[in-house]
Parts: structure tokens; C-alpha cells; sequence
């Protein structure tokens, strides 16, 4: 299957053969089937030489709950002020955007809704809980330092800064909360405390509850560090240069994107959804953006609440592929006068990539073959097809049905 695999330069490959399930994960390996399953949901390094693909089938559920809404919390642990106001303001800006686009179809959170416990789903829900400075010292290295680091923490020192800084500013512990901890420059931390599985070789981020509280929370290390150039970057920057503070945002974004994900769909230590190898949402698409667009350098693939930013596509059991968004249809025009052959563009998004699709209007079938050219076709040229015009006036529901999935497009078009 044709594909966009990543940004322009990029080394990610799709559809390598899996790595043995009881192969143990290596300090430079990203998620595999024998990963340390004690840290959920980590994003690769981009550099770490491991070739991605989708794990193995669907995910399936297991048990576990998940999130149904989800406020969102920016933390900076910053006592000596090393953030560029850029980094801090660009990304509670994105925090922002995605709440207020709350439910629309057209970013990848909205890929989520598909996935529930049993009880209920995420019903998109996500909101802006708050973002604060924290400016408590660090603590003691917990790991031995490494290259591009000059403290180096665990996660259960993370975990217990979170919750005190949490608890100091009266902040919830919850399944409908959760906090992102970022740190800036030269902050690295490790799985271990002898200094292996560590930041920037085995991972770009995590997230994981809290031991004391189980506090929904990602730590998120700084993107940039020169010893480990481009491990954390998604090589594109449409809201700023490098050195500004925007371009780490930028980096940042993408990878909040894939911990936010996954801990709506499975919060807790591999309870809820993920396949048959323990590979989550995020994990199946990891690196994959799907189509571009935008000046190389600064290319996006969504727009949120009219800013563009990076963001990696997730998993679709709908399409068992990575889409940019939940599947949608928008018409231009959404009406035109009766007795007439008027010229309609389709915008869809969310389908199979280069699949062949069949239209209707009404019960009316439309003439013509149809073949999605870009994943989705959000973001090229759209579809093209014409109203009937032997068709009477009326509402009508055009709908787009994918071929290969069987997966529904629809909006209502008018005849007058």
C-alpha cells in the first residue's frame, strides 16, 4: 500500500518484519513485542536504526478502562528558568486549540472516539485544565549522567514531583485528568537506575500513573539534544526556527500528541487497547504523517482550530491503517439548482489511502470511478463528481463509501 511515510529526509520505513517477541528491548530500540512493559506508550527515537511497522492485526481490548474526557495539564519543571517563553506559550497555545476543536472530525484525537470499555468511549471531551511553572530543585541524580545531560532522574522521581506539584495547586487525580511534565535542556532520565533505557536512545517520551496516586501523567523530555541530533524531531517546523524555542515546541506537540492518545485509550499498564505485540494507538503509527503540506522545513498535516501543527497519524480499527483523522466528508457547493450538472468537490478524510471509493446521492448512485489520491484525500486534490441533474429538488445525503473497508462518509446536499 502506497504511502507518505514520514518528513522530508526522513529514515522510518514501513512494513519491516517484527522484531522476535523474545528479542529483550535494547537501550536504542523503540516499541517491540518483548519492551519493557513497565513504561507505557513510549515514542521511539526517529535515529534509533529500528525500522517501524504496524505491530501485529487490530487493537483489541482487554479489560481495562479508559478515559472519557480528558483536561489537560502543562507542567514546566523549571527552577532555573532554561524555557524559551516560545516553548511554553506555543505548546498551551496547542492545548488550547485542541480543546476548542473539541469533537470536530478533522484532527487525530478524534481517531480515539472508536475505542471504549464497555461502559462508555472518549467522546473526544479533551479541555484545557491549566499550565504552570514549577519551580521546586531538582533532586539528586537518580541515574548516572549520559551525553547532552547534566542531571539524570527516574521516573519515580518524576512521579513523585508531579503529584506534589499537582496536590500544591489543589489539581485533581483522576481518569478524566491528565498532566504533561516537560523539562527543559539537559534534563535527561532513565528507566533504570544503572543508566539503561534512557531518554533520547530509548525513548523520546512516556506516560504512565503515578505509584502513589495514579495520576494519568507523560514525562516529556526536552526534543533537542545535540549528542542525539534528530532523535525527537519530526523534521518540520511550521511555527518557528530552530534555536527560537517554537521548533522544540513544534517537536514537543508531536510527541504529546501520541502520549495523550494513548493514555485516553489505555491509561493505565496495558489494560485497555493495544494488539497482540503491546502496541498501542500511537505505537502502530509512530513517525508516520501521512500527506504534507506547507514549505519544506515548516510542513504540517492539521490545521486545529486555524493553526497548523505536526502531528503523527494513529490507528484506525475502522481502515486497520494510520489516518490523519476520524473519517469525514465536506461538499463545495452544498447545494445547487435543479436541472442542472453542477460541479461538486469532496473533501474526505480519514479513508483508506489510495482507495477506490463509490458515491451516492440519495439512492442515486454517481457515474464514475473514484480513487482516493493522498491518505484520506484531506489535504490534495479533492474528489470531483456532478449533481444529477435529472435528479428533482430535495435534501439529499451524499455519501462516500470506501470500497475495501466498507467504512461511510456523509453530508447533506440540497437541490433547489
Amino acid at each position: 500500500m502506497r504511502r507518505a511515510l514520514s518528513i522530508s529526509g526522513a529514515a522510518a520505513v514501513v512494513a519491516c518484519a517484527l522484531l522476535l517477541a523474545n528479542v529483550a528491548m535494547s537501550s536504542a530500540a523503540g516499541p517491540s513485542a518483548a519492551r519493557d512493559l513497565r513504561f507505557a506508550g513510549i515514542v521511539p527515537p526517529r535515529t534509533s536504526g529500528q525500522q517501524w511497522s504496524k505491530g501485529s492485526g487490530d487493537l483489541t481490548y482487554h479489560g481495562g478502562p479508559v478515559m472519557y474526557s480528558d483536561t489537560l495539564y502543562a507542567i514546566f519543571w523549571d527552577p532555573g528558568g532554561q524555557f524559551a517563553p516560545a516553548y511554553e506559550q506555543l505548546i498551551e497555545g496547542w492545548i488550547h486549540d485542541v480543546a476548542a476543536d473539541d469533537g470536530k472530525p478533522t484532527n487525530a484525537f478524534a481517531i480515539a472516539t472508536q475505542y471504549g470499555d464497555g461502559h462508555g468511549g472518549f467522546g473526544y471531551g479533551i479541555s484545557y485544565g491549566g499550565a504552570a511553572v514549577d519551580t521546586q530543585p531538582y533532586p539528586a541524580n537518580g541515574c548516572p549522567l549520559y551525553p547532552g545531560v547534566s542531571r539524570c532522574l527516574l521516573d519515580s522521581q518524576f512521579a513523585q514531583e508531579v503529584d506534589r506539584f499537582r496536590l500544591s495547586q489543589g489539581w485533581p487525580s483522576d481518569l478524566t485528568h491528565e498532566y504533561m511534565f516537560f523539562t527543559p535542556s539537559g534534563i535527561g532520565s532513565c528507566f533504570y537506575s544503572n543508566g539503561t533505557n534512557c531518554a533520547y536512545s530509548t525513548y523520546c517520551a512516556y506516560h504512565l500513573p503515578t505509584a502513589q496516586y495514579g495520576t494519568v501523567y507523560s514525562n516529556m523530555p526536552y526534543p533537542e539534544n545535540g549528542s542525539y541530533p534528530g532523535a525527537c524531531d519530526a523534521g518540520q517546523h511550521p511555527n518557528g526556527h530552530k534555536g527560537q524555542g517554537s521548533a522544540a515546541a513544534d517537536a514537543a506537540i508531536n510527541l504529546s500528541s501520541h502520549e495523550i492518545i494513548e493514555s485516553v485509550t489505555d491509561p493505565g499498564w496495558q489494560t485497555a487497547w493495544f494488539d497482540s505485540v503491546h502496541y498501542e494507538i500511537a505505537d502502530k503509527c509512530v513517525w508516520l504523517f501521512g500527506t504534507l503540506r506547507g514549505m519544506p522545513g515548516a510542513e504540517y498535516n492539521q490545521v486545529i482550530n486555524g493553526n497548523k501543527y505536526i502531528m503523527q497519524e494513529e490507528y484506525s480499527n475502522q481502515i486497520h491503517d494510520c489516518p490523519q483523522f476520524s473519517p469525514f466528508l465536506a461538499l463545495s457547493p452544498s447545494s445547487g439548482p435543479a436541472g442542472r450538472t453542477v460541479r461538486i468537490r469532496a473533501t474526505v478524510g480519514g479513508l483508506s489511502w489510495s482507495g477506490q471509493v463509490t458515491i451516492a446521492m440519495g439512492s442515486h448512485p454517481v457515474n464514475g470511478s473514484f480513487v482516493l489520491d493522498a491518505y484520506g484525500n484531506a489535504w490534495v486534490r479533492p474528489l470531483v463528481f456532478h449533481q444529477d441533474r435529472t435528479l428533482p429538488p430535495g435534501n439529499y445525503t451524499v455519501t462516500v463509501t470506501d470500497a475495501g473497508t466498507g467504512v461511510q462518509v456523509s453530508a447533506p446536499y440540497t437541490i433547489t
